[in-house]
């Protein structure tokens, strides 16, 4: 019996595509794997409260023993002293907790910009220090 040339060549068997979110520690979109992001946001989030308890532990001993000036300056400038250092660190934790759950953060505002990639994360960090301190500034 002939064979035609179709028959020659095997045909590949089709290869059922594969979730990423099937089992732990697969790879996710931008490279990495889940639990590596899991790992980074976590570093990342206790290195930005450990920074903050590092510098706030001279302010404190300061008022512990009431010197004047630093007592001064929180009651003039609480808002800029305190409310936006931390706001900053509130909207940096944010932006870390939100990428590493939902992999990329990426925007669109009316259709006319688009941000992806690197510029998602620092927009939506802008964006949210921003709203935090025209909040802190309306409230003070």
């Amino acid at each position: 019996m002939a064979r035609s040339p179709e028959d020659s060549h095997p045909q590949p068997s089709p290869v059922p595509p594969q979730n990423p979110e099937a089992s732990n520690g697969t790879q996710v979109s931008g490279g990495g794997t889940r639990q590596g992001r899991d790992v980074v946001s976590l570093v990342c989030v206790a290195c930005s409260l450990i920074t903050a308890t590092v510098f706030s532990v001279p302010i404190s001993l300061a008022m512990w023993r009431g010197d004047p000036w630093i007592i001064e300056i929180f009651e003039r400038h609480f808002a800029a002293t305190i409310g936006l250092p931390l706001a900053a660190m509130l909207a940096f934790i944010l932006v870390v907790l939100l990428e590493a759950r939902f992999d990329r953060v990426e925007m669109k505002f009316f259709g006319i910009v688009e941000f992806k990639g690197a510029s998602g994360p620092i927009v939506l960090w802008a964006f949210c220090f921003l709203v935090m301190a025209i909040s802190i500034g309306m409230l003070w």
